[in-house]
């Protein structure tokens, strides 16, 4: 086991918090949320923390520019 794991504690709890498991790919992932503006429909390029990078007019653009910034691009269900 690596030192910096803890297995479950008597509870069954994790060791990790809430918040940690919100910060983990926090820097490394990000996700596309279609937007509409207007009559037009605009794709928002978003951090794991929900916040706005850019807006592209396309969404293969957007998936470009993610990866071009070396993230990791995932998708919402």
């Amino acid at each position: 086991m690596n030192e910096n794991h803890k297995p479950l504690d008597e509870v069954g709890k994790p060791p990790f918090s809430a918040h940690d498991f919100r910060s983990f790919g926090l820097s490394k992932i990000a996700y596309i949320r279609a937007v509409t503006q207007g009559n037009d429909t605009a794709y928002t390029i978003h951090a794991a923390d929900g916040k706005t990078l850019a807006t592209e007019e396309s969404y293969m653009r957007a998936q470009a520019i993610i990866l071009q910034n070396d993230l990791i691009p995932v998708a919402l269900h």
